[in-house]
């Protein structure tokens, strides 16, 4: 799931920083998620596809 969504990103243009302040996270936070270290809230993941519907 992790790859999908740092994939969508990619093709999204958008800047990391700003999808983690869209999540109310830090960017670090955000860079944890992604690699898997650490999972997204229910929440989160909601938000991350309200952002990157378009590209999902």
């Amino acid at each position: 799931m992790n790859e999908k969504i740092n994939e969508a990103i990619k093709k999204s243009g958008l800047k990391k920083k700003w999808i983690a302040e869209q999540l109310d996270i830090t960017y670090n936070s955000l860079r944890r998620k992604l690699k898997g270290e650490i999972n997204f809230s229910k929440l989160e993941l909601e938000k991350l596809n309200s952002i990157l519907e378009n590209y999902l």
